[in-house]
């Protein structure tokens, strides 16, 4: 028998019964007020587990190198503390879908296509994709080849029309939508099963 549990308190009998009622009605509000304290507790635990693997992805489009390379770049960084797990990526020119870098080159720059010939890209899958901490990712480059001269020209200024969109999970199954187009990612219960109009590289 524990002296100090306050269901047992309240099961002693004093032999005066508004006595009996305080001492009961005591004893519940304790207990009352532990089990309050205690999911209190556990919520913030749960809030600071969250808080240690939270992924937060920015999207970024660049011109060039640290060395002066003159390199197109767009590109995703996890500036978070956990890792983000890639569910969907979507790329817009002008509000249109874009499905591979093909459809990309041709809104663009179709006029190149004919006088240019194909440029030199570096493609790399972000669909599906973990990104740890502190990590960046170039899913498209134009590369410095002399050859892309005329390319980066044109795509140094269209760049800025393309929409990047993709949807992210932290481990702990905490979802965001991430829009170049908006200035915060917007939490969502799930991200959506892939669609057709996702973008595949």
């Amino acid at each position: 028998m524990d002296p100090l549990d306050p269901l047992e308190t309240a099961r002693r009998r004093t032999g005066v019964p508004w006595l009996d009622v305080v001492v009961g009605a005591s004893a519940m509000l304790i207990a009352t007020i532990s089990l309050v304290v205690a999911l209190r507790q556990s919520q913030i635990m749960e809030k600071q587990l969250a808080a240690s693997v939270w992924p937060y992805l920015q999207y970024g489009t660049s011109n060039g190198t640290d060395d002066g390379k003159q390199v197109i770049r767009f590109e995703v960084e996890n500036v978070g503390v956990g890792p983000a797990r890639v569910h969907s990526v979507s790329l817009l020119y002008d509000g249109k879908p874009l499905h591979n870098l093909r459809e990309l080159v041709t809104a663009c720059c179709a006029d190149l296509l004919e006088t240019k010939g194909k440029a030199s890209w570096w493609i790399s899958t972000l669909n599906r994709q973990v990104l740890t901490p502190n990590r960046s990712k170039a899913f498209l480059t134009l590369t410095d080849a002399p050859a892309n001269a005329a390319w980066w020209e044109r795509l140094n200024t269209e760049r800025n029309k393309v929409q990047f969109k993709t949807c992210y999970c932290s481990v702990l199954d905490d979802c965001w939508l991430l829009d170049s187009h908006k200035d915060d990612r917007e939490p969502v219960k799930a991200c959506p099963a892939p669609g057709p109009d996702d973008f595949d590289g």
